[in-house]
């Protein structure tokens, strides 16, 4: 291959081009290498010394460089005349493709870069829509009763609702106490215009009802005749009547009170005639008066 190489005089001007440009710029110092039938030759460059050593197999402190042995094209020159055909050559065969060339080491990492500096922050963005609402989390306990409130102002009272139905007839109570008295004057009294009694009954405190029976008698002359029906000092009832000649006359009074002890029948007859007068009283204490 080097043979083939430095047998042409334009090669070896190339060569000698190149590495004299590459020796009076970076120190370059050739070595054994190789160039391939495609027409590249392949070096070796010293990573810090920067010599170049022609080769196809680099160390670790090189790295790789090629270039063409033939130099570019020239500018196409003015077209011949056609000459006649030629007779048609045998197709010649394919030759074998090359073997794919080992790929150099991958060269060291570069120092790390200064940080930039950090940007400002932009200014938020709209708000999305709203999420779908969760399902509903279990109760949590009961709370403590808080203290009860005060009470309020009482309500305005309602409307009167309608009366209910009767209720039935409860069942009957037990008979109340009760006594009768009867008190009656057998002498007849002389009556004048001054009331006088005619009959009278003491009984224990109470209630009584009491009713009264006068009978009177007249005299020669007829006359009128006034009795009272009396509880102590108060008077329950009056009746009156005329009495003439030998007439006989019924009076009969009534009346009920409650703290009663002393009952009297008192009568009086007009300033004219004469009259006499018999009486009974009769009372039963009862439990209450309505």
């Amino acid at each position: 291959m080097r043979s083939r190489f430095f047998s042409s005089p334009i090669k070896m001007a190339t060569v000698a081009t190149v590495v004299m440009a590459g020796t009076a710029t970076a120190g370059i110092a050739l070595a054994s290498g190789s160039g391939g039938s495609s027409g590249v030759i392949s070096g070796c460059v010293n990573k810090y010394t920067h010599v170049l050593r022609i080769s196809n197999n680099c160390r670790r402190d090189e790295y790789p460089i090629s270039w063409n042995q033939s130099g570019a094209p020239g500018p196409s020159g003015p077209a011949g005349p056609s000459g006649p055909a030629g007779p048609s050559g045998k197709a010649g065969s394919a030759g074998p493709a090359g073997s794919a060339g080992p790929s150099g080491p991958a060269g060291p990492s570069g120092p790390v870069g200064p940080s930039g500096m950090a940007g400002r922050n932009g200014s938020p963005g709209p708000s999305g829509p709203p999420g779908m609402n969760g399902s509903p989390g279990p109760s949590g306990p009961p709370g403590m009763n808080g203290s009860p409130g005060p009470s309020g102002a009482a309500g305005p009272s309602g409307p009167m609702g309608s009366p209910g139905p009767s209720g039935a007839v409860g069942p009957s109570g037990p008979t109340g106490p009760s006594h009768g008295y009867t008190t009656s004057s057998t002498t007849p009294v002389t009556l004048t215009g001054t009331a006088a009694t005619v009959v009278s009954q003491t009984v224990p405190s109470g209630t009584y009802v009491i009713a009264a029976n006068v009978a009177l008698h007249g005299g020669i002359l007829g006359t009128a005749v006034t009795c009272t029906l009396n509880s102590g000092a108060t008077v329950l009832d009056t009746e009156s009547a005329d009495v003439s000649g030998s007439a006989h006359t019924q009076l009969v009074l009534s009346g009920g009170a409650t703290g009663v002890t002393s009952i009297t029948v008192s009568c009086s007859r007009g300033v004219v005639g004469s009259a006499s007068a018999t009486g009974t009283i009769s009372s039963i204490m009862v439990g209450g008066l309505n």
